[in-house]
């Protein structure tokens, strides 16, 4: 009997600890595909002389990363992409600032609003044109 428990027990732990890992590297995946897609965004950004293409790179990147989604486990996992996201922004308000000529600020959500996209039409994906956001 006292058998049987252990090796349940046992086979439990083991469980947990795959389980435990198995969402870890998920949460690894997440993180990787969300930091690619923000270099892919803010690499195109910059290589544009297009105000509004600027502008709906950035857009974009703080509509899938409001609050960057469901707070992983592990806290450093959080700050490391609000970082990632927060340098690729300034980076793209400062683009934005010499290519407009004009400075409104660090503020994204100013840029956006002083070039928004045309009413009615959905913001683009930039990196699968044609999937509306």
């Amino acid at each position: 009997m006292k058998t049987n428990a252990a090796i349940i027990g046992l086979s439990l732990l083991v469980l947990v600890l795959f389980c435990d890992h198995l969402v870890s590297a998920m949460e690894r995946f997440q993180v990787k595909g969300q930091m690619q897609t923000i270099v892919t965004l803010r690499d195109g950004a910059l290589a544009s002389h297009d105000i509004r293409t600027v502008v709906s790179h950035m857009d974009y990147i703080l509509s899938f990363t409001p609050s960057l989604g469901k707070k992983a486990r592990d806290p450093t996992v959080n700050l490391l992409l609000t970082h990632f996201r927060d340098d690729a922004i300034a980076a793209m308000v400062a683009h934005l600032r010499m290519i407009a000529q004009q400075d409104l600020g660090p503020d994204p959500a100013v840029w956006i609003r002083a070039y928004p996209s045309p009413k009615g039409i959905p913001l683009e994906d930039p990196i699968r044109p044609g999937n509306g956001l």
